[in-house]
């Protein structure tokens, strides 16, 4: 894919993240429908087809910022991302991603694009702060959120049942200034330097 193409963007080292598209959306089914990729999810449901359909076509509001997320060297979708319920009070949002192509699971893209959201939340949409619910299995994932700077807040008890197992969900958030890293604020530095 053409990565000159998609406005607006997001662009790190290793991805770049832009606007989900709807020609993608056969690409997006597969992914959520990929046993290694769906157990990971919160809430692991399988949906028929003509549901996920009208689930990505209700994905597509207002209340939810959602991204495909790009390999920069190449422009191969690899993964979405997302700040979904984005609240106007109170300023919050749940994030969420799947990196659907296996390729590119755990080779730091799903960090680099989880931290690209996080700044998009917190310095162009004005977030507070941004949850996530993660399985407590996952342990990868929880490494990367801690380093990103979320905080475990709490704990769901026995919310997810796989393979004849409960398993409880970590509740993580996090705020501004608890943000490890990021890209906007040294952009928006730099700009203001030139005027």
């Amino acid at each position: 894919m053409d990565l000159t193409t998609i406005a607006p963007k997001m662009t790190g080292k290793k991805v770049l993240l832009g606007p989900m598209q709807k020609e993608l959306n056969d690409l997006y089914r597969l992914w959520l429908h990929d046993a290694g990729n769906f157990l990971y999810l919160t809430p692991s449901l399988l949906l028929t087809h003509e549901q996920e359909t009208e689930w990505l076509a209700t994905m597509d509001n207002s209340d939810n910022i959602l991204f495909t997320i790009f390999d920069k060297s190449n422009g191969k979708p690899i993964g979405t991302t997302a700040l979904l319920n984005v609240e106007p009070v109170s300023r919050g949002a749940e994030f969420g991603i799947v990196i659907g192509d296996k390729d590119y699971q755990n080779k730091g893209y799903g960090t680099e694009a989880t931290l690209l959201t996080i700044d998009y939340g917190f310095n162009i949409a004005n977030l507070v702060s941004i949850f996530l619910r993660v399985h407590e299995f996952n342990n990868r994932a929880i490494h990367v959120y801690e380093k990103i700077g979320f905080k475990r807040i709490g704990m769901r008890r026995q919310n997810c049942y796989i393979a004849g197992k409960f398993y409880n969900d970590i509740y993580m958030d996090i705020l501004r200034e608890d943000l490890n890293g990021g890209v906007i604020k040294g952009m928006v530095e730099k700009l203001s330097q030139n005027l």
